[in-house]
């Protein structure tokens, strides 16, 4: 995939969900799952990119490609913080 459409593309979360009644649990599971695989997928795609010789090559990919990886250093780092506060708050309503 050329850098150009990895930049462009839409990052976010769409879960299908009916009119029926999903519990939080199940969809914040399905979304944690589907981020992890969009996320190791992105990260493939970036590394890809990374070792093109056209990237390489061209100073306007290699700034595509940097904003790119900050854009994807962000959405783990946010993730990682995000599940480091779920943890602490289960391990507290456990101790309690």
């Amino acid at each position: 995939m050329p850098i150009t459409n990895l930049i462009d593309s839409d990052l976010t979360l769409a879960t299908e969900i009916d009119s029926q009644i999903v519990p939080l649990e199940k969809t914040v599971i399905i979304a944690l799952a589907k981020e992890n695989v969009g996320a190791g997928t992105t990260r493939d795609k970036l590394l890809q990119a990374a070792s093109s010789a056209m990237v390489a090559s061209d100073p306007r990919l290699q700034y595509k490609l940097q904003v790119a990886l900050e854009r994807y250093n962000k959405q783990i780092s946010v993730r990682a913080a995000l599940m480091s506060h779920v943890t602490k708050g289960v391990e507290t309503l456990l101790k309690s």
